[in-house]
């Protein structure tokens, strides 16, 4: 868990003429831009596909404080408890091959993440229980999120990018401009680093093993 506290001494002496939570808002802007830009925010979800449902909403944003952005795998519970995998849709060269003609309601055999939105393909014929890993941002009025050590410069380069742009007599745009580009590097580093992506495969994977003779075929191959 990361605290505004840890990097307050940072942020609040760039802008002395900002009086009140300038600060810390700053902060949870910075912390917002981070998780949606990295997907590293992650948690186990359970919730309740109700019978016949198109798509379902993870979280009640003004309930539980964050709303979701990608679901990276979800499982449905079967009725002797056990949970069974359900495969990802997202892929656009799959997306197609894999609508029902009639969305009627039957077996789920898959889901699509959009806007992440848990998208069923078929909505369930009955209440049914899902278990799944959701990449989600927080929202309203929070001093700490949970990034590691790691995402300290990150979240102090956007909260300065928004911080120096606001008006006043210390305004710095061009003070801005420089944070927000060190701010989007470092969310590009820790995207590489970090992020597992759309298809099950590391960006920072190792060097593609050779699968052919030559290994010139298919050396770029992803591997799951």
């Amino acid at each position: 868990m990361f605290a505004y506290e840890y990097i307050r001494d940072r942020i609040d002496p760039m802008r002395p003429d900002l009086k009140g939570r300038m600060g810390q808002l700053a902060f949870q802007v910075a912390a917002r831009r981070l998780a949606t830009e990295t997907l590293d925010l992650q948690e186990e979800v359970i919730f309740l596909a109700t019978a016949g449902s198109v798509y379902t909403q993870i979280y009640t944003p003004d309930v539980d404080w964050r709303v979701a952005l990608y679901i990276f795998k979800a499982e449905y519970q079967k009725p002797d408890g056990h949970y069974h995998p359900l495969p990802l849709f997202n892929q656009d060269a799959l997306r197609d091959l894999t609508k029902h003609t009639h969305n009627d309601s039957g077996d789920m055999k898959g889901y699509t993440s959009v806007d992440g939105n848990f998208w069923p393909n078929r909505p369930p014929a009955i209440d049914t229980q899902i278990r799944a890993w959701v990449a989600y941002k927080p929202i309203g009025d929070f001093d700490e999120v949970d990034f590691g050590p790691d995402y300290e410069d990150a979240l102090i380069q956007g909260a300065l990018a928004h911080l120096l742009r606001l008006p006043g007599e210390h305004r710095d745009p061009q003070g801005a401009e420089t944070a927000e580009v060190r701010f989007e590097s470092e969310c590009s580093h820790l995207r590489g680093i970090n992020l597992i992506g759309d298809v099950g495969y590391s960006r920072a994977s190792e060097k593609p093993r050779k699968h052919h003779f030559g290994g010139a075929m298919r050396s770029n191959m992803l591997r799951y």
